[in-house]
């Protein structure tokens, strides 16, 4: 059965944004999966902004799985945490379980690799730890929800990521804003400040019993987010037993080092090196 090169597979029933982008590669060998998990803190852009990543890893054999999630929008939306990191949890439950779907014959959920950009980065080492067994005290945010299947991921790979949400807010006060929008304002009765945002922050986060390959990256241009955050969540994931590789070499402002080949390439050598690229 023929496929369109790309296809618009809704997980969930709740919002017009449950659904993920898939772009096969040619033939009808089973694929090695990209699943890729979009920034915006929380709250804008979209999984087809990168839609050029996923064409150009499909053109070299890679299925590549681009995840919408819903926003916590400023026109009133009711969207809050932990929704956004659910969302992203059940597009990756969906795409790991079995069925008899044409298009899952095109995949092989054995050889999947998940990435995030910016607060996708934070959803994905969610998943790759055990946020969802954090300790949560009286005032403090939800825990994040993790991901049951995470031993089936190869390797998890960070993008410029907020994964300290606490550390970041330290650092960049006036970002409250966009947190608070996602995660609500604090109750009255809450004097935490932003130590209540600690469940949802990656040292809080217990390793699994199989500690998740890790690789961060980060532009040493970037604008919004210093490199120093992921240089400190490679310290805290190795303290934690992770394996972790790095590159700081990215080119570009937050969003733009994106939309290179060269970072296009960078994602293509991870798979092929996680994979058992030899069946495909």
């Amino acid at each position: 059965m023929s496929l369109p090169a790309t296809l618009t597979l809704p997980y969930g029933t709740q919002h017009e944004r449950q659904h993920v982008l898939l772009s096969l590669p040619p033939g009808d060998a089973r694929a090695p999966l990209l699943v890729f998990i979009h920034g915006g803190a929380w709250r804008s852009n979209a999984a087809s902004d990168h839609a050029r990543l996923a064409a150009h890893l499909a053109t070299h054999g890679v299925a590549v799985a681009l995840v919408e999630y819903r926003l916590s929008t400023s026109d009133g939306g009711a969207v809050r945490h932990p929704q956004h990191a659910q969302d992203a949890s059940d597009a990756l439950s969906f795409l790991l379980r079995s069925g008899d779907e044409a298009w899952r014959s095109r995949i092989d959920p054995r050889n999947t690799v998940v990435a995030g950009h910016s607060v996708g980065a934070h959803m994905c080492l969610s998943m790759a730890l055990c946020a969802e067994a954090a300790s949560v005290g009286k005032g403090e945010v939800e825990r994040m929800p993790g991901l049951p299947e995470r031993s089936q991921i190869k390797a998890w790979v960070g993008i410029a990521g907020i994964y300290d949400i606490v550390a970041m807010l330290r650092a960049y006060p006036s970002y409250v804003s966009f947190v608070e929008q996602a995660f609500g304002a604090p109750p009255p009765d809450c004097d935490l400040g932003i130590e209540r945002y600690a469940p949802a922050s990656l040292p809080a986060w217990p390793v699994p019993p199989q500690p998740p390959r890790v690789y961060l990256a980060h532009s040493l241009d970037d604008e919004l987010l210093d490199v120093q955050g992921s240089k400190a969540a490679q310290t805290e994931l190795q303290r934690k037993g992770c394996s972790v590789q790095t590159y700081w070499t990215l080119t570009g402002t937050h969003d733009e080092s994106l939309q290179t080949e060269a970072f296009w390439g960078y994602l293509l050598a991870i798979v092929r090196s996680e994979t058992d690229v030899s069946q495909h």
